[in-house]
C-alpha cells in the first residue's frame, strides 16, 4: 500500500510518498518461488518528473527515490535505498519508447556468509545490492495506456539473483477532476507538464 501527494515546484511535479507492505496470512518462506518474505516493510521517498518538450516534444524524465526498512527478524535487519530512473521518447502513432534503470543499495543487512548457518531460510533475510536495466513501450488505446516492459538484472552482489521480468499492463489517469490536487494552477483543466501524468496513474 502506498500514499502519495503531488506538489509543484514551478513546472516540476514532485510527489512524496510513504508505503508499507505486510503479510496478509501465513505462507511458505522456504524456497525461491514463494509469495514473499513474510516480514513487514516501510518505505518513504519521492517521485520527480521533468518535461523535456523544449528538447523533443513528448520526451520526459521520471525519477524515484525510496528509503526502506524491513522488520527485524531473528536479529537480522534490512535497510536499503531504491532508485529508479525512466526516460520516455515519442515514437510514431503516439507510442512512447521507455528506457529504465534501477538500483538497490544495501545499507544494513546480513552477508551471505552470516546466512550460511540457516541457508534453508536465506531468501527471507538476504540483503542484496543490484542494478537493473530495461526497455518498453506505451501506446494510448481508448483513453488508457497499454504498456509492455522488459527488465533484467545486469549486476548484483551479496546474493542478488540474475532476474528477468516481462510486464504487461494498463494505466489510467483520474486526477484532473480533483481541483487543486493535480494542476499547478489548481483548476480542473490541468495544464500540467506531460511528465506529471506518471504520478496519477496505476
Amino acid at each position: 500500500m502506498e500514499v502519495r501527494r503531488l506538489f509543484w515546484a514551478g513546472p516540476i511535479p514532485v510527489a512524496p510518498f510513504i508505503g508499507a507492505s505486510f503479510p496478509t496470512h501465513d505462507y511458505e518462506t522456504v524456497g525461491e518461488a514463494v509469495p514473499g518474505r513474510h516480514r513487514r516493510d516501510l518505505q518513504i521517498g519521492a517521485n520527480i518528473g521533468v518535461n523535456l518538450d523544449r528538447v523533443l516534444t513528448g520526451t520526459y524524465v521520471h525519477g524515484r527515490y525510496g528509503y526502506a526498512t524491513a522488520q527485524r527478524i531473528e536479529g537480522f535487519a534490512f535497510t536499503r535505498s531504491n532508485i529508479d530512473l525512466e526516460i520516455g521518447f515519442p515514437l510514431a502513432s503516439r507510442a512512447v519508447l521507455r528506457a529504465l534503470a534501477g538500483w538497490q543499495i544495501r545499507h544494513q543487512g546480513p552477508s551471505v556468509q552470516e546466512l550460511t548457518v540457516d541457508w534453508e531460510h536465506h531468501d527471507r533475510f538476504i540483503a542484496p545490492s543490484y542494478t537493473t536495466l530495461g526497455v518498453g513501450t506505451s501506446v494510448p488505446v481508448g483513453g488508457v495506456d497499454v504498456y509492455a516492459l522488459w527488465l533484467g538484472t545486469v549486476k548484483g552482489r551479496n546474493g542478488a539473483h540474475r532476474a528477468r521480468t516481462i510486464a504487461v499492463g494498463v494505466t489510467f489517469g483520474f486526477g484532473s477532476r480533483l481541483k487543486g490536487l493535480g494542476s499547478p494552477s489548481g483548476d480542473s483543466a490541468g495544464g500540467a507538464p506531460s511528465s506529471g501524468n506518471r504520478f496519477g496513474r496505476h
